[in-house]
């Protein structure tokens, strides 16, 4: 009885200690590193209280059409049709009230305010790489200038899915919103982490994120258009904003999620890796400091709702 109970031991040993050699278990092992569970809430917390009050403020002060496109955009993104999409369209399509109640301090500030959750976002990616924290003063005005981007992108993609209809032309639409999409996370991987990461290194990264943001963004328009439309049935006002929320939290899981697979091929030891670094051997930029070293012990469970493993990002 004492052998095969010690057999077993080993072979689960072996297993857990391939699993943790394999991708997957790199993978795993990361996400515990970055507490993921405890950052993926606080990013969805930061977008729905920062980042979602600043974009309909914007749209307020937008043109017509621009606020209509923006709109358009969300519709699309999340799916909206029926009820849902009257609530999201009466929020946005009519900015005289938020006009009328926000002056252009209060706007400068809530765009301002937005940038907590760029900040939130940018220790994601730094804990990710292990990336040493840096004073960088400019990070107001570059949190700022990324809310301003996903602003303009949204609403340029809005206004071309109102003029592109037709087959071919919604092959064409689609093209450009996956161009748009991998643009935006890969100019968003490199201005989080400082310039410090190079171009090449974090495509990978960017395109892992683009797809699963996407996949993600097509499950949920099968159930949050339904979500609200209960929720807003059941408890108002308060329901639509817990069944935004939940998609809020879902997408934050998928981007550190994203995040950390993007790390993990980077820094692969086989031919993803090398493929990835180049001939540089390094996904770092030259005179990027070190990157801050490894947990000194295996990751736990635990770790993912926010016990530190290692020295925080």
């Amino acid at each position: 009885m004492g052998d095969v109970r010690a057999d077993a031991r080993r072979q689960v040993a072996r297993l857990l200690s391939w699993f943790a050699a394999s991708l997957p278990g790199r993978w795993w092992e990361r996400l515990l590193e970055m507490e993921f569970v405890d950052r993926s809430v606080a990013l969805a917390a930061k977008a729905f209280v920062a980042f979602l009050p600043a974009l309909v403020v914007v749209a307020a002060y937008l043109p017509d059409q621009p606020r209509r496109s923006l709109a358009s955009s969300l519709q699309h993104r999340l799916g909206l049709s029926g009820t849902s999409l009257e609530v999201v369209q009466a929020t946005l399509t009519t900015g005289a009230q938020t006009r009328s109640a926000t002056s252009l301090i209060g706007l400068l500030l809530t765009l301002f305010y937005a940038t907590t959750f760029t900040t939130a976002l940018q220790r994601v990616y730094l804990r990710a790489w292990r990336r040493p924290p840096m004073r960088d003063r400019r990070r107001p005005l570059t949190g700022l200038a990324w809310v301003v981007g996903v602003i303009l992108l949204m609403s340029l993609l809005g206004g071309l899915r109102r003029v592109l209809q037709g087959w071919a032309l919604s092959g064409v639409m689609t093209l450009l919103a996956v161009g748009g999409s991998l643009a935006l996370w890969w100019w968003t991987h490199y201005v989080m982490l400082q310039s410090q990461v190079r171009w090449r290194a974090l495509l990978p990264a960017a395109i892992v994120t683009t797809v699963a943001t996407d996949a993600y963004g097509l499950g949920a328009s099968v159930w949050l258009p339904r979500n609200i439309v209960a929720s807003q049935q059941q408890f108002g006002f308060f329901g639509v904003a817990m069944a935004l929320v939940s998609w809020f939290v879902g997408l934050t899981f998928v981007i550190v999620g994203s995040a950390a697979l993007g790390v993990v091929l980077a820094d692969d030891s086989g031919r993803i890796g090398q493929l990835i670094r180049g001939s540089e051997g390094t996904p770092l930029r030259p005179g990027a400091l070190p990157p801050l070293p490894a947990p000194s012990r295996p990751g736990a469970l635990l770790d993912a709702f926010g016990r530190q493993p290692g020295p925080p990002a």
